[in-house]
């Protein structure tokens, strides 16, 4: 569906319209509204998008309303990803952050929640170099578990696979060897 999603805003950079234009497709179950610059869709499971056909912006809804991602798509000659891209759970909360270039993506934050929505997880990903050149390329990894109570447990810093740094916490917030995230039964 997302594939639909990622056509559908291929079509709407090459039109720019400044009047009002809908249109009802019941065989795809949506409708699409062109008003000024914006191009957006409502699809029949009440799911939304909407399209800024000149600055690029781009979000979408799920059918409860709740946002699901925005982002921006850039068009110089060849379309890509620009800026922060922000992806959301059904609640509403920030599930995965992107950060991309006309040169692609730079970095990633990727969350999982607790029922409590406290975070119970997230994974930062970033790269140093250029990946080409093996001596200089660093891919950085650092994951960072919970408590339930929102007080990080764990955090382990890698680079090209290998730890080079781990803290860890009690569910107070004071430092303890990482040994200690053994013992812990529950977080």
């Amino acid at each position: 569906m997302r594939a639909i999603f990622l056509s559908i805003l291929i079509i709407v950079f090459v039109s720019n319209k400044n009047e009002a234009q809908s249109n009802n497709d019941s065989s795809n179950n949506f409708t699409t509204i062109i008003s000024g610059s914006h191009k957006i869709t409502s699809y029949k499971d009440g799911s939304k998008e909407d399209v800024d056909t000149i600055t690029g912006w781009y979000k979408s809804w799920f059918p409860t309303g709740i946002l699901e991602m925005e982002g921006k798509i850039s068009n110089n000659g060849k379309k890509y990803r620009d800026s922060v891209w922000k992806y959301y759970n059904e609640l509403g909360l920030l599930a995965l952050q992107e950060t991309y270039s006309k040169n692609g993506k730079i970095n990633s934050l990727k969350i999982n929640y607790f029922i409590n929505n406290n975070p119970m997880d997230k994974t930062y990903e970033y790269f140093e170099g250029d990946y080409k050149d093996k001596t200089s390329f660093k891919f950085h990894k650092i994951n960072t578990l919970f408590y339930m109570n929102g007080q990080a447990a764990a955090e382990r810093h890698f680079v090209n696979d290998k730890i080079i740094e781990e803290k860890c916490w009690d569910s107070l917030g004071t430092p303890k060897p990482i040994s200690y995230i053994d013992s812990i039964k529950t977080l």
